[in-house]
C-alpha cells in the first residue's frame, strides 16, 4: 500500500494510512466483510447513516465511506464489469466521509474527525492506489484479464504479473 501510495504520489498521515492498512485486512477476515460484493448496497447504508444518532450516524457516515473507497479501488474491476458508475461511488464516498468527519468533530471525537476528512479530500488518488495495491477486484472475465494485461504494461507490477501467470499468460514467450 505504501509503495501504491507513493507511485500516485499521495501523502497521507500516519493514522490515515494505518486505517487503511486495517480496512484491508478486515476483508480477509470472514468476521468483519461489511463493505464486499453481496453486501449491503450504499442506498442501504446511506440510509442506516440517515437514521442512526450521535456517534453512531457519524459510524455509519463512515462505513459507507469505507465501502464507496473499497469498491471505487480494490473492487474496481468488479463494479466496472457490472456497468456500475465510479463517479457515483466516489461522490458517495466522499460525502460520507465529510459528513462523518463533521459529525465526529461536533462530537469531539478526534482524531476520526481529521482521518475521515483526509480520506474526502484524497478519496480519488487514494482509490486510485488501492486498484495497484491489491489484486482482489480483478475481473477474470477475457475483457478484464486483457484490461488487467494493458495496465501491467504501464505499470509493471509484481502482482499483476503474477496474477496473469496464474491465469495462462507466459512473459517469457
Amino acid at each position: 500500500l505504501d509503495h501504491a501510495l507513493r507511485t500516485h504520489r499521495v501523502r497521507t498521515s500516519e493514522l490515515t494510512e494505518s486505517y487503511l492498512v486495517q480496512l484491508l485486512t478486515d476483508l480477509g477476515s470472514p468476521r468483519r466483510r461489511p463493505h464486499g460484493p453481496n453486501r449491503t448496497t450504499l442506498v442501504e447504508m446511506l440510509i442506516e447513516a440517515q437514521d442512526a444518532r450521535g456517534s453512531e450516524k457519524a459510524n455509519r457516515y463512515r462505513e459507507l465511506g469505507d465501502s464507496a473507497l473499497l469498491w471505487s479501488g480494490v473492487f474496481r474491476e468488479r463494479l466496472l464489469h457490472r456497468g456500475m458508475s465510479l463517479s457515483y461511488y466516489e461522490s458517495m464516498g466522499k460525502t460520507a466521509y465529510s459528513r462523518a468527519g463533521h459529525l465526529h468533530r461536533a462530537l469531539r471525537a478526534s482524531p476520526l474527525d481529521e482521518l475521515c476528512l483526509e480520506l474526502e479530500a484524497k478519496f480519488t488518488p487514494i482509490a486510485d492506489a488501492l486498484v495497484e495495491a491489491t489484486p482482489l477486484g480483478v475481473d477474470e472475465s477475457n475483457q478484464g484479464l486483457v484490461n488487467l494485461l494493458g495496465r501491467f504494461q504501464r505499470h509493471q507490477r509484481p502482482w499483476m504479473k503474477e496474477f496473469l501467470e496464474q491465469k495462462g499468460f507466459d512473459f517469457d514467450a
